[in-house]
Order: C-alpha cells, then sequence, then structure tokens
C-alpha cells in the first residue's frame, strides 16, 4: 500500500512521502518502551559497531547512486563507495573484539542462517527494485499520475495477504523448506513471465507480475524466518531475527541504487524494466539452487 499513499501525498508536496513515517515511528517506539520486556541483565551496547555498519552502508549505498548519477568515471562516487567498502570490512574485524558483537560472526557459520539471510537480502533487493523501476516506467513512458501509479500496486498488496495466509498453511502441512522452494520458484516464474512478455508491456502485466512475485515472496518470507529461528538456540533468537531483518532492509536500499543505476546506462525505460525481470529472475535461480544444495548436505 505504500506507492498507493506516497501516490495521494506526492501532489501535496513531495516531502510527506518521507514525514508520513514519523508519527509511525513515534507510535512504535511508544508502544516498545511500553510492552517490550528488557533484559535484568543487559549486554555492553556496541557502539563502535552500529557506527561502523550505519556509516559502511550509508557511504556504499550513496556511492552506488551517485555512480548512475555522476557516471563511471566520477572520483566522488567511486570514493563514496570504497569508502562505504573499508568502513564495513571495519565493522566485520570489529565484530571479532568486542565480548558483546551486534552481529555475532559465528551464526554466519550456520547453514540454516546463510540460506535464510541470502534470500531475505536478494528477494527484497529484486522485489524494491522491481517496485523503483516499475513506478518510474509507469509515470515516465507511460505518462501516469503517481496516484494512478500507486494503483498498479493494489492487486499485489492483496494478493500477498492471502500469500501469506496459504504461506503458514503450507509451513504447517509442508515444512519451512517445501514452502520456501515454492516460493522462490513462483517468484522465478513472475519475473520471467514479464520479462518474456513481448513489447510495448501494457499495464496489467506489470500489475500481474507484481501480484505473482508478491505472492511467491509472502510463502516464502515467513518460512525463510522459521529457519532462521530454527536455526539458532533460544537465547540467539532475537539477535538472528534482527540480522534476518537487517539484510532484508539493506537489500531493498542496495536494489534501488543498483536498479537505478542500470535505468540510467540504458536508453530507455522498457529495456531497464526488462533488464530488472532478468536479473531478477537470474538472481533467484541461483538462490533456489544455493538452498536446494543446502538442504541435500542436510
Amino acid at each position: 500500500m505504500g506507492p498507493l499513499l506516497g501516490g495521494l501525498l506526492t501532489p501535496i508536496h513531495w516531502s510527506l512521502v518521507f514525514a508520513i513515517n514519523v508519527p509511525f515511528c513515534l507510535l512504535v517506539l511508544l508502544l516498545t518502551l511500553r510492552v517490550a520486556p528488557s533484559p535484568r541483565r543487559p549486554k555492553p551496547f556496541d557502539w563502535v559497531g552500529q557506527t561502523l555498519a550505519l556509516t559502511g552502508f550509508v557511504l556504499f549505498i550513496a556511492g552506488v547512486i551517485e555512480i548512475g548519477s555522476l557516471g563511471l568515471n566520477s572520483p566522488l562516487a567511486w570514493g563514496l563507495t570504497a569508502g562505504g567498502a573499508f568502513t564495513l570490512a571495519a565493522f566485520v574485524r570489529s565484530q571479532v573484539r568486542v565480548d558483546a558483537p551486534m552481529m555475532p560472526l559465528d551464526l554466519f557459520r550456520v547453514r540454516g542462517m546463510q540460506v535464510a539471510l541470502m534470500i531475505g537480502f536478494v528477494m527484497i533487493f529484486n522485489w524494491y527494485g522491481m517496485v523503483f523501476i516499475s513506478t518510474m516506467f509507469l509515470q515516465n513512458e507511460r505518462g501516469m499520475g503517481a496516484l494512478a501509479a500507486g494503483l498498479v500496486f493494489v492487486p499485489s498488496a492483496f494478493v500477498t495477504i492471502g500469500g501469506n495466509i496459504l504461506g503458514g498453511r503450507i509451513i504447517t502441512a509442508r515444512g519451512s523448506r517445501f514452502s520456501i522452494t515454492l516460493g522462490l520458484a513462483i517468484m522465478i516464474a513472475g519475473f520471467l513471465f514479464e520479462f518474456l512478455y513481448p513489447a510495448p508491456i501494457p499495464v496489467w502485466v506489470i500489475a500481474a507480475g507484481l501480484s505473482v512475485v508478491g505472492f511467491g515472496a509472502a510463502i516464502t518470507t515467513p518460512a525463510a524466518a522459521g529457519v532462521v529461528l530454527a536455526s539458532v538456540k533460544a537465547s540467539q533468537a532475537g539477535i538472528a531475527s534482527a540480522m534476518f531483518n537487517t539484510f532484508r532492509q539493506v537489500g531493498g536500499a542496495v536494489g534501488v541504487a543498483v536498479f537505478g543505476v542500470v535505468a540510467t546506462f540504458l536508453p530507455t525505460l522498457t529495456l531497464a524494466l526488462r533488464a530488472v525481470f532478468l536479473a531478477s529472475a537470474a538472481l533467484l535461480v541461483l538462490i533456489l539452487i544455493f538452498e536446494l544444495l543446502c538442504w541435500r548436505e542436510r
């Protein structure tokens, strides 16, 4: 529903798209302070890790975005990207040295965590990249307004709700592994459908593709979250879940940045959209193969 709400707010003022998040964030903060339990013996807060991680991701994503606007020969763009990569490397190194790391690196050795984190990152990388480029395509090549473009995304929202409900039943009946495999296969089918549809790409194809991909993602996500919780000790469930959500959010930000760069180097948004569909399908195929190999080893 985000694109629809954005379409309603953008004609008033573009900044409202960001301002609308403030009351929701404040509400969540208040509820967290009132409801969420605090540990009796809280661990030390990893200020160094938090600072390095935040700085590294901001620099890296900003650098990728600037490559699209300033070009491949921009020292600023590559400087930001390199600075982000260096800072993230420093973050990883810091996690080895502190007693209470923000992101315990030993969890990356757990096979279930490896599968779930990669799925979470790539899935949201593809989804946000597709939503971003699809919005540009609908507005700039189809001439639709912000509200009309937002309405194209509404069917996928309702389909996603149905996918979440069905996904829970599939997990109960067949388990998380089957649900993940099924969800990834559905997402691949959705991306390939959009990629293979002959030009010109009509609006209904965008809406249908978003719905199919969203349906598959709704089946995959809760199953992947279940794999995370099943792969770690109860005492590590909180940090493992946080890592899963962090990888998803970072994947979304990187997806928008990367696919935005792709769009700037292609002559038309139609080609950019097809590139997004093909790249997303290819990435999900690789993740599906990795997932199946991991389960086979176990």
